[in-house]
């Protein structure tokens, strides 16, 4: 274990072991001989890991929209009939309308 990828790997492949061998935790730590406590920091790790791995946030890419380059005042939009290019909708129920 000179490489901390092959430690994290090595501890990573315990985690997943210990979930399928039904023993608790500290009986699995006792039998690898680490402490529950060291063993518990390797649980946070992977779980945060597997977060990480299932991220799926994406950028949406503002070039691909038609863009006239034109600046318009508020004055001139607010006679204009102007339909959102995209609508964003947070949980607390604000919407920002880019358009």
């Amino acid at each position: 274990m000179t490489h901390e990828k092959s430690l994290s790997q090595e501890m990573y492949e315990h985690v997943a072991r210990q979930r399928k061998s039904g023993q608790t935790v500290a009986e699995y730590a006792g039998s690898i001989g680490i402490s529950k406590a060291k063993f518990n920091y390797w649980i946070r790790k992977y779980k945060n890991q597997e977060i990480d791995d299932q991220d799926t946030t994406q950028f949406i890419n503002l070039n691909s929209f038609e863009n006239s380059g034109q600046l318009v005042t508020d004055e001139q939009a607010a006679g204009q009939a102007r339909t959102p290019q995209v609508t964003l909708t947070l949980p607390n129920g604000l919407s920002i309308q880019i358009y």
